[in-house]
């Protein structure tokens, strides 16, 4: 706990601890900051200390540490608080022994006292015991039996049939098994620390013994959460402010340079909490090449309440990754959540209008495949991995046509094995689609090809931003073909309007997004990211 502490550590530990009700509680020392001769700073740190692990309802034995008896004047206090400093005791067939080498640094230094009655111990109650474990504070053993050198106290636990060693004191966990012993020594659960190398802090471990041995999970800090963290309620709270607290009006496009041109938007908060003002600063996260303007607002919501704010932004680099913002939203006492909201930047294609229909048969060499979209990322908005890729659309009054020409340089290693509908095509080499036809309609329909022409169809009836229903039983009707080159692979597409409920309308524009995944590099080429069923999120497409 002590050695620089950070106030407030050891008692949420001990409420995690709590929380999990072992059997009982072992500490591996320095429970108070000490190193002190002043009686009276020796009672009171004493006297907060032990009101700290009053709030356990279960045993608690400990191991003094060299903050807790630095001399002779300390000893006393240790007894009087806590009893003797070296001690035993058994617990369902296991045997524990409790050392002191608090004023000591090495086991030679030891009194020949305490190493007599270890022995004696040992030779009297630990042979008969399912399985015996030692407490003491400094690790004798990192600078001895780690490096190979010899260590007295570890001879008498061979000879005598300990299983399991505790230490603490460097305030870092370590651990390692000698002659079949298993030595774990215990960081810092409240004391000054940096991360360890696998990144353990602040922690405790949960120590399980049963037939099959000793069995140590080092725990960190916020491990353990209140049975009502989260309750049902909250749920419903949040999923109002996830669904409904954040709304922008005034679309933001990026153009076919990917780059946006000065653009304003109005972002509306609402705070949906019945009881709670919202007390916030609204803070945009900015990427390199953006421009937004307030980059802050001060919030102050009262219960039920809503917010606008016009805002300024251009981009003149590549617009993803976009600016995002983060707002807590209040939802019960004081606890709130956070909201990371990214920009929402379209992108805008048009569907050409075409007098004479493409010959379905995969080679995209029909004239009226023009203008191919070919700019994607990767699906975290990053430079895109997989090989390059070309999209065309096309329409006439009463067809969609997509092609798609996706390049590969390892045509043998293209993953397509699927040959029936609706099989799991989404995880092999292909082409998908997203198309909503129309915002009121609530419909939107996914679709995705494979290199042999199969299709995998579903429907996400959708109402404002909640999905409702998805039908994976819903097949639309198309007329499909692909077709294999030297470093390609190629498919066209024909879908009537009547499958996807709508009418070919000059000038209407569908929600839509798309995408290439290439199973050999493990990645996508994504027209907008991230995909996703949501089509607030997608981009537009025009029918000329």
């Amino acid at each position: 706990r002590t050695g620089g502490h950070e106030p407030g550590v050891y008692p949420s530990i001990l409420s995690e601890i709590e929380a999990l009700k072992p059997d009982f509680v072992m500490t591996v020392g320095d429970m108070i900051q000490g190193y002190s001769e002043e009686e009276e700073q020796l009672e009171t740190q004493w006297r907060e200390y032990m009101g700290l692990w009053q709030s356990l309802t279960m045993p608690i034995h400990h191991t003094p540490g060299n903050h807790d008896i630095t001399n002779d004047v300390m000893l006393p206090f240790y007894q009087e608080n806590l009893g003797d400093p070296f001690y035993s005791f058994d617990e369902k067939k296991v045997h524990f022994i409790v050392l002191d080498n608090s004023r000591y640094n090495t086991p030679e230094e030891m009194p020949d006292e305490q190493i007599a009655w270890l022995e004696k111990d040992l030779q009297k109650s630990a042979k008969k015991a399912l399985y015996t474990i030692v407490f003491f504070h400094q690790p004798f053993w990192y600078n001895t039996l780690a490096v190979g050198e010899p260590d007295r106290l570890h001879d008498l636990f061979v000879a005598n049939g300990v299983d399991a060693v505790f230490t603490g004191h460097f305030h870092r966990y370590f651990s390692g098994e000698f002659d079949g012993i298993k030595y774990t020594s215990m960081g810092s659960s409240g004391g000054m620390t940096q991360p360890g190398i696998t990144g353990i802090e602040y922690h405790y471990a949960w120590v399980t013994i049963d037939e099959n041995g000793i069995h140590v999970a080092p725990l960190h800090k916020d491990s353990v959460f209140p049975w009502d963290d989260v309750t049902a309620q909250d749920l419903h709270v949040i999923n109002d402010i996830q669904m409904t607290a954040v709304k922008t009006d005034g679309d933001v496009f990026a153009d076919d340079n990917l780059k946006v041109a000065r653009s304003k938007f109005t972002l509306t908060l609402t705070n949906p909490s019945k009881t709670l003002t919202m007390s916030d600063t609204l803070t945009w996260d900015i990427p390199r090449g953006w421009t937004v303007s307030p980059k802050t607002v001060a919030l102050n919501i009262e219960p039920g309440g809503a917010f606008k704010q016009v805002f300024t932004t251009m981009c003149t680099g590549i617009y993803s990754p976009t600016p995002t913002i983060s707002v807590d939203f209040p939802y019960r006492g004081d606890k709130t959540f956070t909201m990371e909201v990214p920009m929402t930047v379209r992108r805008k294609i048009v569907c050409p209008r075409v007098e004479t229909a493409p010959v379905i048969d995969g080679e995209v060499t029909d004239e009226i495949w023009r203008a191919p979209v070919t700019r994607f990322f990767a699906p975290d908005g990053g430079k895109v991995i997989a090989d390059p890729s070309h999209f065309f659309f096309a329409h006439d009054d009463e067809n969609l046509y997509l092609a798609a020409v996706c390049s590969d340089k390892q045509m043998d290693a293209i993953v397509a094995s699927v040959t029936e509908q609706d099989g799991a095509i989404f995880s092999e080499d292909c082409v998908g689609y997203f198309f909503v036809p129309s915002m009121d309609s609530g419909a939107n329909y996914q679709v995705y090809f494979n290199p042999n022409g199969a299709a995998f169809d579903q429907k996400i009836s959708f109402e404002g931003a909640n999905i409702k229903a998805v039908d994976r039983d819903w097949n639309g009707e198309y007329e499909v073909a692909t077709h294999k080159g030297d470093d390609f692979w190629s498919i066209e597409i024909r879908v009537p309007f009547s499958t996807l409920g709508t009418e070919a309308t000059a000038g209407s524009e569908w929600m839509v997004n798309f995408r290439r995944k290439q199973k050999r590099l493990d990645t996508s080429a994504d027209w907008m990211t991230p995909i996703g069923y949501e089509p607030r999120t997608y981009g537009v497409m025009v029918l000329e």
